[in-house]
């Protein structure tokens, strides 16, 4: 994956993180979680660190926070779902990031439309077969 990539990758799971009813110290800490477990996943060798991790979600945050609203999350996420098109195994890449970003909840809320919502964009955005948790 290139920088972009990345980028829109941690956007993505930073989506996924705000949506959850956590404290900002919680919401920081499952990122940087995610973030380097996600690049385990996907690409081993390249470098982000949790250091990295936390830097990004920080100075990235108010935009993230803006794009939850309802009037720019459709937009934006699907923007940046476009922006990773080109992925070339986009089911595996989503179910990284989906296993990432709840994986390490103790009471994750699995049964969160937005999670089920954000699922269903993926899908279609990408012409992936509908899934039975998409369905609901």
């Amino acid at each position: 994956m290139n920088a972009q990539n990345w980028n829109d990758s941690l956007t993505l799971l930073g989506l996924i993180i705000m949506d959850e009813p956590l404290s900002r110290h919680e919401k920081i800490e499952r990122f940087k979680n995610a973030a380097v477990n996600f690049k385990q996943r996907v690409s081993p060798n390249f470098t982000l660190t949790e250091d990295n991790a936390e830097d990004w979600f920080i100075q990235n945050e108010p935009h993230l926070r803006k794009n939850m609203s309802s009037i720019y999350y459709e937009s934006h996420l699907k923007s940046v779902l476009n922006n990773l098109n080109a992925l070339p195994d986009k089911s595996a890449f989503l179910f990284s990031l989906l296993k990432v970003s709840l994986s390490d909840q103790h009471n994750a809320d699995v049964t969160n439309p937005n999670v089920y919502r954000f699922i269903e964009k993926a899908e279609d955005c990408w012409g992936l077969p509908t899934t039975q948790s998409s369905k609901r």
